[in-house]
Protein backbone atom coordinates (compact mmCIF):
# COMPACT_ATOMS: atom_id res chain seq x y z
CA UNK A 1 0.00 0.00 0.00
CA UNK A 2 0.90 3.47 -0.10
CA UNK A 3 0.64 6.66 1.46
CA UNK A 4 0.96 10.26 0.09
CA UNK A 5 3.66 12.54 0.83
CA UNK A 6 2.21 16.04 2.13
CA UNK A 7 4.05 18.21 0.08
CA UNK A 8 3.94 17.48 -3.47
CA UNK A 9 7.85 17.18 -4.96
CA UNK A 10 9.03 19.23 -8.36
CA UNK A 11 5.84 20.21 -11.03
CA UNK A 12 3.41 19.68 -8.13
CA UNK A 13 3.55 16.05 -8.82
CA UNK A 14 1.78 13.33 -6.19
CA UNK A 15 4.22 11.03 -4.33
CA UNK A 16 3.46 8.75 -2.68
CA UNK A 17 5.67 6.16 -0.81
CA UNK A 18 5.23 2.58 -0.76
CA UNK A 19 5.22 0.49 2.53
CA UNK A 20 4.37 -2.98 3.23
CA UNK A 21 3.08 -4.86 6.36
CA UNK A 22 2.27 -8.36 7.66
CA UNK A 23 0.01 -7.21 9.60
CA UNK A 24 -2.44 -4.68 8.38
CA UNK A 25 -4.72 -4.10 11.49
CA UNK A 26 -1.45 -2.11 13.06
CA UNK A 27 -1.71 0.31 10.26
CA UNK A 28 -4.65 2.35 12.98
CA UNK A 29 -1.77 2.73 14.90
CA UNK A 30 1.10 4.13 12.26
CA UNK A 31 2.46 7.28 13.58
CA UNK A 32 5.69 7.21 10.83
CA UNK A 33 7.12 5.44 7.98
CA UNK A 34 11.39 4.77 8.85
CA UNK A 35 13.60 4.78 6.17
CA UNK A 36 17.76 3.88 6.32
CA UNK A 37 19.73 6.45 6.00
CA UNK A 38 22.69 5.01 4.58
CA UNK A 39 20.11 3.11 1.93
CA UNK A 40 19.44 4.96 -1.08
CA UNK A 41 15.97 5.71 -2.38
CA UNK A 42 14.15 6.57 -5.72
CA UNK A 43 11.38 7.91 -7.37
CA UNK A 44 9.76 5.34 -9.95
CA UNK A 45 6.68 5.27 -12.10
CA UNK A 46 4.66 2.09 -11.51
CA UNK A 47 3.17 0.15 -14.82
CA UNK A 48 0.00 -0.09 -13.61
CA UNK A 49 -0.89 2.84 -11.15
CA UNK A 50 0.30 6.62 -12.34
CA UNK A 51 1.66 9.14 -9.97
CA UNK A 52 5.30 9.20 -8.69
CA UNK A 53 6.23 6.68 -6.26
CA UNK A 54 9.20 6.07 -3.79
CA UNK A 55 10.55 2.84 -3.05
CA UNK A 56 14.28 1.70 -1.78
CA UNK A 57 16.38 1.70 -4.83
CA UNK A 58 17.68 -2.26 -4.30
CA UNK A 59 14.39 -3.66 -4.04
CA UNK A 60 13.21 -2.58 -7.63
CA UNK A 61 13.70 -5.44 -9.30
CA UNK A 62 11.76 -7.17 -6.28
CA UNK A 63 9.24 -5.44 -6.60
CA UNK A 64 8.93 -5.85 -10.67
CA UNK A 65 8.32 -9.19 -9.41
CA UNK A 66 5.91 -8.56 -6.40
CA UNK A 67 3.97 -6.38 -9.07
CA UNK A 68 4.41 -8.06 -12.47
CA UNK A 69 4.86 -4.51 -14.24
CA UNK A 70 8.26 -2.50 -15.23
CA UNK A 71 9.16 -0.38 -12.65
CA UNK A 72 10.62 3.07 -14.63
CA UNK A 73 13.69 4.69 -12.20
CA UNK A 74 13.08 8.78 -12.11
CA UNK A 75 15.75 10.17 -9.38
CA UNK A 76 17.95 8.60 -6.78
CA UNK A 77 18.63 10.36 -3.04
CA UNK A 78 20.45 9.27 -0.18
CA UNK A 79 18.04 8.11 2.55
CA UNK A 80 19.35 11.19 4.15
CA UNK A 81 17.46 13.57 2.27
CA UNK A 82 13.96 12.36 3.68
CA UNK A 83 14.80 13.50 6.61
CA UNK A 84 12.01 16.14 7.75
CA UNK A 85 9.63 14.68 5.02
CA UNK A 86 6.23 14.37 6.04
CA UNK A 87 2.90 12.40 4.23
CA UNK A 88 -0.89 11.90 5.31
CA UNK A 89 -2.45 8.43 6.29
CA UNK A 90 -5.83 8.01 5.61
CA UNK A 91 -6.39 6.06 8.47
CA UNK A 92 -4.88 8.49 10.97
CA UNK A 93 -4.35 12.08 10.16
CA UNK A 94 -1.56 13.88 8.45
CA UNK A 95 1.51 15.80 8.87
CA UNK A 96 3.17 12.24 10.08
CA UNK A 97 6.98 12.09 9.62
CA UNK A 98 9.64 10.05 8.20
CA UNK A 99 11.94 9.12 10.73
CA UNK A 100 15.47 7.51 10.53
CA UNK A 101 15.71 3.71 11.55
CA UNK A 102 18.86 2.20 12.10
CA UNK A 103 16.01 -1.93 11.47
CA UNK A 104 15.59 -0.97 8.28
CA UNK A 105 17.30 -3.30 5.43
CA UNK A 106 17.02 -3.26 1.85
CA UNK A 107 16.51 -7.10 2.32
CA UNK A 108 12.68 -7.42 1.39
CA UNK A 109 10.13 -5.13 1.40
CA UNK A 110 10.02 -1.94 -0.04
CA UNK A 111 13.02 0.07 2.06
CA UNK A 112 10.38 2.07 4.16
CA UNK A 113 8.69 0.40 7.19
CA UNK A 114 5.39 1.06 8.56
CA UNK A 115 6.03 2.34 12.48
CA UNK A 116 3.08 1.70 14.64
CA UNK A 117 5.17 2.24 18.37
CA UNK A 118 2.50 0.56 20.35
CA UNK A 119 2.76 -2.55 18.20
CA UNK A 120 6.43 -3.37 17.74
CA UNK A 121 9.75 -3.87 19.45
CA UNK A 122 11.93 -1.95 16.86
CA UNK A 123 8.79 0.84 16.40
CA UNK A 124 8.37 1.17 20.27
CA UNK A 125 12.46 2.06 20.14
CA UNK A 126 11.82 4.88 17.36
CA UNK A 127 9.66 6.14 19.21
CA UNK A 128 11.27 6.63 22.51
CA UNK A 129 14.63 8.18 20.66
CA UNK A 130 12.20 10.56 18.79
CA UNK A 131 10.25 11.62 21.99
CA UNK A 132 7.04 10.41 20.69
CA UNK A 133 4.00 9.08 22.77
CA UNK A 134 2.95 5.73 22.48
CA UNK A 135 -1.13 5.31 22.84
CA UNK A 136 -2.40 2.03 22.48
CA UNK A 137 -5.66 1.57 21.24
CA UNK A 138 -6.13 -2.51 21.01
CA UNK A 139 -7.41 -4.08 24.79
CA UNK A 140 -6.13 -6.52 26.32
CA UNK A 141 -9.00 -9.20 25.25
CA UNK A 142 -7.60 -8.00 21.48
CA UNK A 143 -9.96 -5.88 20.59
CA UNK A 144 -9.68 -1.84 19.32
CA UNK A 145 -10.70 0.69 21.55
CA UNK A 146 -10.80 4.67 21.55
CA UNK A 147 -10.93 4.60 17.44
CA UNK A 148 -14.80 4.86 16.27
CA UNK A 149 -18.13 3.14 16.40
CA UNK A 150 -17.47 1.11 13.82
CA UNK A 151 -14.20 -0.63 14.47
CA UNK A 152 -14.21 -0.27 18.73
CA UNK A 153 -14.72 -3.61 19.91
CA UNK A 154 -13.84 -5.60 16.89
CA UNK A 155 -10.87 -8.39 17.35
CA UNK A 156 -7.75 -6.81 15.29
CA UNK A 157 -7.02 -10.63 13.95
CA UNK A 158 -10.82 -10.79 12.67
CA UNK A 159 -13.01 -8.80 11.66
CA UNK A 160 -11.04 -5.76 12.68
CA UNK A 161 -8.68 -6.43 10.42
CA UNK A 162 -10.78 -6.89 7.54
CA UNK A 163 -12.51 -3.46 8.22
CA UNK A 164 -9.10 -1.66 8.04
CA UNK A 165 -8.53 -3.72 5.01
CA UNK A 166 -11.84 -2.52 3.46
CA UNK A 167 -10.83 1.18 4.30
CA UNK A 168 -7.91 1.42 2.98
CA UNK A 169 -9.49 1.06 -0.78
CA UNK A 170 -7.21 1.77 -4.05
CA UNK A 171 -4.83 2.80 -1.42
CA UNK A 172 -3.28 -0.88 -1.68
CA UNK A 173 -1.61 -1.82 -4.57
CA UNK A 174 -0.75 -5.43 -3.95
CA UNK A 175 -2.02 -8.21 -1.33
CA UNK A 176 -0.60 -11.64 -1.35
CA UNK A 177 0.03 -15.00 0.57
CA UNK A 178 3.42 -14.46 2.64
CA UNK A 179 4.64 -17.25 4.47
CA UNK A 180 6.40 -16.48 7.66
CA UNK A 181 7.14 -17.49 11.60
CA UNK A 182 4.68 -15.94 14.14
CA UNK A 183 4.33 -16.49 17.42
CA UNK A 184 1.46 -18.39 19.10
CA UNK A 185 0.55 -18.90 22.92
CA UNK A 186 1.84 -22.40 23.81
CA UNK A 187 -0.78 -23.06 25.80
CA UNK A 188 -3.76 -22.10 23.75
CA UNK A 189 -1.89 -22.65 20.07
CA UNK A 190 -3.36 -19.26 19.42
CA UNK A 191 -1.44 -16.06 17.81
CA UNK A 192 -0.19 -13.32 19.98
CA UNK A 193 -0.29 -9.79 19.16
CA UNK A 194 2.37 -6.95 20.51
CA UNK A 195 0.25 -4.14 22.59
CA UNK A 196 2.54 -1.63 24.38
CA UNK A 197 1.27 -1.67 28.11
CA UNK A 198 1.70 -0.01 31.65
CA UNK A 199 4.60 -1.58 32.98
CA UNK A 200 6.89 -1.36 36.24
CA UNK A 201 10.62 -0.98 35.91
CA UNK A 202 14.13 -0.56 37.57
CA UNK A 203 16.11 2.42 36.64
CA UNK A 204 19.36 0.11 35.76
CA UNK A 205 20.77 2.97 34.02
CA UNK A 206 21.47 4.70 37.47
CA UNK A 207 22.96 1.82 38.51
CA UNK A 208 25.08 0.26 35.61
CA UNK A 209 28.23 2.67 36.68
CA UNK A 210 28.29 1.12 40.41
CA UNK A 211 27.56 -2.53 39.19
CA UNK A 212 30.46 -2.31 36.93
CA UNK A 213 32.48 -0.80 39.51
CA UNK A 214 31.35 -3.34 42.01
CA UNK A 215 32.45 -6.47 39.28
CA UNK A 216 36.14 -5.32 40.04
CA UNK A 217 36.27 -6.34 43.29
CA UNK A 218 34.42 -9.91 42.77
CA UNK A 219 36.08 -12.68 42.49
CA UNK A 220 34.83 -15.42 39.54
CA UNK A 221 35.48 -18.93 39.54
CA UNK A 222 36.80 -21.23 38.27
CA UNK A 223 39.46 -19.00 37.33
CA UNK A 224 40.32 -20.41 33.86
CA UNK A 225 37.21 -18.57 32.19
CA UNK A 226 37.28 -16.00 35.06
CA UNK A 227 38.44 -13.18 32.53
CA UNK A 228 35.88 -14.80 29.84
CA UNK A 229 33.01 -14.99 32.24
CA UNK A 230 33.71 -11.02 33.66
CA UNK A 231 34.32 -9.86 30.41
CA UNK A 232 30.67 -11.78 29.57
CA UNK A 233 28.97 -10.30 32.26
CA UNK A 234 30.61 -6.69 31.59
CA UNK A 235 29.37 -6.72 28.14
CA UNK A 236 25.63 -7.85 29.45
CA UNK A 237 25.74 -5.08 32.08
CA UNK A 238 26.36 -2.31 29.33
CA UNK A 239 23.68 -2.95 27.33
CA UNK A 240 21.03 -4.03 30.01
CA UNK A 241 17.85 -1.74 28.95
CA UNK A 242 15.24 -0.70 31.48
CA UNK A 243 14.47 -3.93 33.79
CA UNK A 244 10.66 -4.54 33.39
CA UNK A 245 9.88 -6.08 36.87
CA UNK A 246 6.46 -6.51 36.10
CA UNK A 247 4.33 -9.55 34.58
CA UNK A 248 0.86 -10.19 34.10
CA UNK A 249 -0.18 -13.49 35.28
CA UNK A 250 -2.62 -15.15 36.95
CA UNK A 251 -0.55 -15.79 40.50
CA UNK A 252 2.26 -14.15 41.60
CA UNK A 253 3.82 -12.21 44.04
CA UNK A 254 1.54 -8.82 43.64
CA UNK A 255 2.80 -5.19 43.25
CA UNK A 256 1.24 -3.45 45.87
CA UNK A 257 0.20 -0.37 43.84
CA UNK A 258 -3.68 0.79 43.80
CA UNK A 259 -4.78 2.74 41.21
CA UNK A 260 -7.83 5.70 40.80
CA UNK A 261 -8.54 5.86 37.52
CA UNK A 262 -4.87 6.59 35.92
CA UNK A 263 -3.56 7.59 39.19
CA UNK A 264 -0.89 5.13 40.76
CA UNK A 265 -0.96 4.90 44.74
CA UNK A 266 1.98 3.36 46.46
CA UNK A 267 2.58 3.62 49.82
CA UNK A 268 4.00 2.15 52.99
CA UNK A 269 1.34 1.81 55.14
CA UNK A 270 -0.17 -0.04 52.44
CA UNK A 271 2.52 -2.49 52.08
CA UNK A 272 2.77 -2.96 56.04
CA UNK A 273 -0.99 -3.84 55.85
CA UNK A 274 -0.28 -6.19 52.74
CA UNK A 275 2.19 -8.04 54.85
CA UNK A 276 0.20 -8.60 58.01
CA UNK A 277 -2.76 -9.74 56.02
CA UNK A 278 -0.17 -12.51 54.20
CA UNK A 279 1.18 -14.17 57.38
CA UNK A 280 -2.68 -13.99 58.72
CA UNK A 281 -4.31 -15.44 55.93
CA UNK A 282 -1.72 -16.60 53.52
CA UNK A 283 -0.09 -15.84 49.93
CA UNK A 284 -3.26 -15.52 48.43
CA UNK A 285 -4.26 -12.10 50.73
CA UNK A 286 -3.99 -9.77 48.24
CA UNK A 287 -5.95 -11.67 45.65
CA UNK A 288 -9.01 -12.36 47.74
CA UNK A 289 -9.35 -9.11 50.13
CA UNK A 290 -11.21 -6.49 49.64
CA UNK A 291 -9.57 -3.27 49.04
CA UNK A 292 -10.72 -1.59 51.90
CA UNK A 293 -8.83 -3.66 53.86
CA UNK A 294 -5.15 -2.28 52.66
CA UNK A 295 -6.22 1.68 53.49
CA UNK A 296 -5.25 3.25 56.63
CA UNK A 297 -6.99 6.72 57.18
CA UNK A 298 -3.85 8.49 56.18
CA UNK A 299 -3.83 7.11 52.64
CA UNK A 300 -7.69 7.80 52.44
CA UNK A 301 -6.93 11.24 53.70
CA UNK A 302 -3.92 11.76 52.04
CA UNK A 303 -5.31 11.01 48.66
CA UNK A 304 -8.73 11.85 49.54
CA UNK A 305 -9.93 8.30 48.38
CA UNK A 306 -14.15 7.36 48.28
CA UNK A 307 -15.09 3.93 46.50
CA UNK A 308 -13.38 4.15 43.36
CA UNK A 309 -10.22 2.44 44.76
CA UNK A 310 -8.75 -0.78 42.57
CA UNK A 311 -5.86 -2.81 43.53
CA UNK A 312 -3.22 -3.76 40.56
CA UNK A 313 -3.22 -7.10 38.60
CA UNK A 314 0.43 -7.09 38.61
CA UNK A 315 3.28 -9.71 39.57
CA UNK A 316 6.78 -9.09 40.15
CA UNK A 317 9.36 -10.95 37.64
CA UNK A 318 10.24 -14.16 39.21
CA UNK A 319 13.60 -13.30 38.61
CA UNK A 320 12.92 -10.13 41.25
CA UNK A 321 12.17 -12.62 43.54
CA UNK A 322 15.27 -14.78 43.11
CA UNK A 323 17.41 -11.68 42.98
CA UNK A 324 16.31 -10.25 46.37
CA UNK A 325 17.37 -13.94 48.09
CA UNK A 326 19.94 -11.70 49.27
CA UNK A 327 17.57 -10.59 51.56
CA UNK A 328 17.23 -13.73 53.73
CA UNK A 329 21.14 -13.65 55.40
CA UNK A 330 19.93 -10.75 57.81
CA UNK A 331 22.72 -8.29 56.39
CA UNK A 332 25.41 -10.64 56.01
CA UNK A 333 27.38 -10.81 52.86
CA UNK A 334 27.62 -14.33 50.99
CA UNK A 335 30.62 -15.74 50.27
CA UNK A 336 29.77 -17.68 47.44
CA UNK A 337 27.10 -17.26 44.77
CA UNK A 338 27.02 -21.07 42.46
CA UNK A 339 25.02 -21.15 39.31
CA UNK A 340 25.75 -22.13 35.79
CA UNK A 341 27.11 -19.64 33.61
CA UNK A 342 23.83 -18.60 32.02
CA UNK A 343 22.80 -17.12 34.91
CA UNK A 344 24.99 -13.98 34.34
CA UNK A 345 21.82 -12.42 32.65
CA UNK A 346 20.04 -14.07 35.32
CA UNK A 347 20.05 -14.50 38.74
CA UNK A 348 23.67 -13.43 39.20
CA UNK A 349 22.92 -10.03 37.75
CA UNK A 350 19.78 -9.59 39.35
CA UNK A 351 21.00 -10.16 43.05
CA UNK A 352 23.89 -7.56 42.26
CA UNK A 353 21.73 -5.20 40.93
CA UNK A 354 19.29 -5.29 43.62
CA UNK A 355 21.36 -5.85 46.16
CA UNK A 356 23.24 -2.63 44.94
CA UNK A 357 19.50 -0.60 44.61
CA UNK A 358 18.92 -0.96 48.21
CA UNK A 359 22.44 -1.67 50.24
CA UNK A 360 24.97 -0.34 47.55
CA UNK A 361 27.10 -3.61 47.94
CA UNK A 362 27.47 -6.35 46.22
CA UNK A 363 25.70 -9.56 47.85
CA UNK A 364 28.45 -11.77 47.10
CA UNK A 365 31.86 -11.83 47.55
Amino acid sequence: MYYNLSRPYPNRQKVSAIIWTTTPWTLVANRAVCYGPQLKYSLVKLGFRPGLFLIGSDLIDDLEKTFNTEIKKLAEFDGQELQGVTYDNKLVGQGLPFLAGDHVTSVKGTGLVHTAPAHGPDDFLVALKNNMDVQCDVDESGRYMNLDDELNGLPVLAEGQDMVIARLGESILHQDTYVHSYPLDWRTKKPVIIRASQQWFIDTESLKDKALAALENISVLPSSSAEQSCRGFRGQLQQRPYWCISRQRAWGVPIPALYRGRDVIVHESVIEKLCSLIEDKGPDAWWTCDVTELLSKDVVEKYQLRDDVTKGQDIMDIWFDSGISWTTLGGKKAKLYSEGQDQLTGWFQASLLTSLALTGEPPYE
